[in-house]
């Protein structure tokens, strides 16, 4: 187990290499950020002294080391916007994040584990039908439409809940509602086709042969062997949250990485971008080795793979 985790770390660390590399040359593409800031009239030799103050003014490859020296460290260089330490900005909006994906994860596996389990129990029956609508629902709707449709009806007409911003307990619903019914949705499906092929299987019908109740069968024997597959699904699906928690947040203007990758962006704020994307590139690698750790747990036939 240990050579499997040490294993998983080297590639961690290999991959997460390649992909700064690759954010970095790329970010580099997009064109000059001293011209962002520059005032309209500037002249070229304003603009010269500004991205020397930027650090722009020197060799590509000593950017490219300076940028992985701050990694390193955990600096992450200055925001050229709000002249504040990006690890800090990166430290607060990422604690946001961090929140609104756990209680949207929570939400997730409350009701999608007791609905597919169900689906797949009920099968060819109205309830099945039922559950199988919701899910392809889920799995159609845009998640930026749903949002503007529930701040509409929920927040606006109905005044329940804040339309936006995190004042509070209530203010995670509608963002929490909007990110969960994709993973929701998902969860269901694969969970009821991974509970119907369990129920297939041949230890299955040896245990209905020897007696064992229905309940115990379904619920802790069948559900544990039905959930690998469903682990691997919402590890990827946990990692998508918050990759792309931009539109969610910036639609709920929740203060949160995305939103604050989003502003960086339209401001050309270049630490800050690399800074973001750096923390979502690591966040979905980390979650995918927490998955096959926890998959290995479930059927040690990986851990020999």
């Amino acid at each position: 187990m240990r050579s499997f985790i040490l294993r998983r770390l080297l590639q961690l660390f290999v991959t997460l290499f390649v992909f700064l590399t690759i954010m970095f040359f790329l970010v580099r593409m997009t064109g000059n950020p001293a011209e962002a800031f520059a005032p309209t009239d500037a002249t070229p030799e304003d603009i010269k002294r500004i991205a020397a103050g930027m650090g722009l003014d020197k060799p590509l490859y000593i950017q490219y080391f300076l940028y992985l020296k701050d990694i390193a460290t955990g600096s992450f260089g200055q925001s050229h916007k709000s002249l504040r330490p990006v690890s800090d900005l990166l430290l607060t909006h990422s604690i946001n994040t961090i929140k609104l994906a756990a209680v949207t994860v929570v939400l997730s596996i409350i009701i999608a584990i007791p609905l597919g389990v169900v689906a797949a129990v009920k099968r060819f029956t109205l309830i099945e039908s039922s559950i199988g609508v919701f899910a392809v629902f889920g799995m159609s709707v845009p998640g930026f439409w749903m949002g503007i449709i529930l701040i509409e009806l929920i927040a606006v007409r109905l005044g329940l809940v804040p339309a936006g911003g995190m004042s509070g307990p209530s203010s995670y619903i509608l963002p929490a509602i909007t990110m969960s019914t994709l993973l929701i949705a998902g969860l269901v499906r694969l969970l009821r086709s991974s509970m119907i092929d369990t129920l297939d299987s041949d230890f299955v019908r040896f245990a209905r042969m020897k007696g064992v109740r229905k309940r115990p069968l379904i619920w802790k024997h069948t559900l544990r062997n039905a959930l690998l597959p469903v682990l691997g699904f919402a590890g990827v699906q946990i990692a998508m949250f918050l990759t792309g928690s931009v539109v969610v947040e910036t639609v709920f203007a929740w203060p949160g990485l995305g939103r604050l990758m989003y502003s960086a962006l339209i401001e050309r704020d270049l630490p800050v971008v690399q800074g973001c994307v750096t923390l979502f590139v690591f966040f979905a690698i980390f979650i995918n080795l927490l998955v096959d750790i926890l998959s290995s747990y479930l059927d040690p036939r990986i851990r020999l793979g």
